[in-house]
């Protein structure tokens, strides 16, 4: 493998990063800053609690990669475990992230408050050819669930209200990723993401955070973990103060395992299984809405004063 120097690292994994950045949607309830990420539906759910959600970051990766640990020559002759180095780490996830053909991603979402409560939960499947993709959410304390479908063809996407038994046909915005939003709730208790025109900071790394990262000695190589039973290799960086993120990746792939984000007022953790694209796994990203739903006739948007029929 050809070394990177630490400019073409900042830059590749940015770049992978970005094109695979996958946000959720947080509680309404009052005016928190989040992180938008490329192709995040506008779509409001009905949320009611009032906790801010850190977005997520999801990565991609190659299954064809070599071992965590390679052995090298000593200068004995024998062979000798390789010394692991926060480059290293992260120039061969970054060479993990440059398939993104091969998998049925999946993704459990677990999001918590400041006090540790549990509020939410987020389950999605992307198929990584097609773009298609699968996303169900529950807000714990109303146990209110909300489907999203995205067929794949452009930004459309299948809506379902499971609470109210409705569904519609919506467009699933694409700001670019790292643009930072205003999230407030509108008088009708939809949510209302509003654009503040600032780079976002945060779990989205651009190549000079990532330099910085790197130079002030804020990302970090923990070491090799099992987790689970599982071998991975451990990254911890401090994207912004009070916030600390941590990703276990696959010692053998070095594909994705588990990303955890933890701040003052909200904590993450998002789970990755990487599935072959099997009939079975593909079938995930296919579906409609149940029989007895009723279709609206167009996208509600409640703060513009066009309920579409969603209220009643």
């Amino acid at each position: 493998m050809t070394a990177l120097d630490d400019e073409q690292l900042g830059q590749l994994l940015s770049n992978r990063l970005h094109e695979e950045t996958h946000g959720m949607s947080a509680p309404s309830g009052l005016t928190e800053t989040l992180h938008r990420r490329n192709n995040r539906r506008t779509w409001g759910l009905r949320i009611a609690g009032a906790v801010p959600v850190v977005a997520a970051v999801a990565l991609a990766a190659s299954l064809s990669l070599s071992p965590g640990t390679e052995s090298t020559p000593n200068a004995g002759g024998d062979t000798a475990p390789e010394t692991l180095t926060v480059n290293l780490v992260s120039e061969r996830t970054t060479t993990a992230l440059g398939n993104l053909s091969d998998f049925v991603r999946h993704t459990r979402s677990d999001f918590k408050d400041g006090k540790g409560k549990a509020t939410m939960t987020n389950e999605s499947w992307v198929d990584t050819k097609t773009g298609r993709e699968r996303t169900d959410e529950t807000e714990l304390a109303s146990n209110s669930r909300t489907t999203v479908f995205k067929t794949g063809n452009g930004n459309d996407a299948i809506v379902i209200d499971h609470q109210k038994k409705k569904w519609w046909n919506d467009q699933i915005a694409a700001l670019p990723a790292g643009v930072e939003v205003t999230v407030t709730t509108g008088p009708n208790g939809e949510r209302i993401e509003t654009p503040t025109g600032k780079k976002a900071v945060g779990p989205l790394i651009d190549p000079k955070e990532l330099q910085d990262a790197l130079a002030g000695g804020t990302l970090t190589l923990v070491g090799e973990e099992s987790l689970d039973g599982r071998a991975t290799v451990h990254l911890r960086w401090v994207p912004v103060p009070g916030s600390t993120t941590d990703i276990w990746v696959d010692a053998d792939t070095y594909l994705p395992v588990r990303k955890t984000s933890a701040g003052p007022k909200a904590s993450d953790e998002i789970n990755f299984e990487w599935l072959p694209r099997t009939p079975e796994n593909l079938a995930k990203v296919e579906g409609a809405a149940p029989a007895d739903y009723k279709k609206l006739p167009c996208t509600p948007l409640p703060i513009a004063g066009k309920d579409c029929g969603l209220g009643n």
